[in-house]
């Protein structure tokens, strides 16, 4: 199944249901989550990349690739630029870059 696709499944059922934490959880660890679905100050392990190939250039460039870790540092309003830590080094990256980025929080 598509990753793209399964997180729009995921928050339709997300929200067509009361789910509890635990249930929750479960899809979380089935999907992974984009990157603007983590809290900030939250570690994330990145599991994929979707986009087209200069963004995934660019975000490969940044050092931004499968199994890295990140923290979440801030976000700008609800759909501004998020600041993401990896090792010693920060960027921001733009809200629809950000939902191309599917990670597993940690």
């Amino acid at each position: 199944m598509n990753t793209m696709f399964a997180n729009l499944s995921m928050n339709k059922l997300r929200k067509s249901k009361n789910m509890s934490e635990s249930e929750n959880r479960l899809l979380v660890h089935k999907f992974g989550v984009n990157l603007t679905e983590i809290e900030v100050g939250k570690s994330a392990k990145i599991r994929e990349l979707h986009g087209n190939n200069i963004l995934m250039k660019m975000l490969k460039s940044m050092g931004i690739i499968p199994d890295a870790i990140i923290i979440k540092k801030s976000a700008i309003l609800s759909e501004g630029p998020i600041v993401i830590e990896k090792g010693p080094m920060q960027f921001a990256v733009g809200y629809e870059m950000a939902r191309n980025i599917i990670v597993d929080p940690i």
